[in-house]
């Protein structure tokens, strides 16, 4: 049952992480490069203070690790579509990612991944 605070209906912790997994999964919304907490926040109808409680204790994540996780899930998808064709480049799978530089994108990849995005790309041939 949610709770009410004057009258207002605040989202119980299961539904909220509820509606985070719909928007990251169904969504895509990582994929935006300039996504805020601020943003999904105003998209779920909450405040970022709760929000970010939702994701710490849900997720075990802060919103950056955890958005930059999506990113780097979809960027190794990308990197193992294209190991064969070689069509794509490190710039553009970063910024379809949702990652907003190569800099930031190489090094969260790695950090997640343990290895570097050409790396990844090239044990997949």
């Amino acid at each position: 049952v949610p709770k009410r605070l004057h009258n207002i209906e605040v989202p119980t912790n299961d539904s909220l992480k509820n509606q985070i997994n719909y928007l990251l999964k169904s969504s895509e919304i990582y994929r935006q490069k300039e996504l805020r907490i601020h943003d999904l926040s105003l998209l779920l109808n909450t405040n970022r203070t709760y929000l970010s409680q939702v994701i710490k204790e849900d997720f075990d994540s802060n919103f950056s690790d955890l958005i930059n996780g999506y990113r780097t899930q979809y960027a190794a998808k990308l990197l193992e579509i294209d190991a064969a064709e070689n069509a794509m480049s490190m710039d553009e799978v970063a910024s379809m990612s949702g990652f907003s530089s190569k800099s930031s994108f190489f090094r969260v990849f790695k950090a997640n991944m343990g290895v570097s995005p050409g790396k990844y790309k090239a044990n997949m041939n």
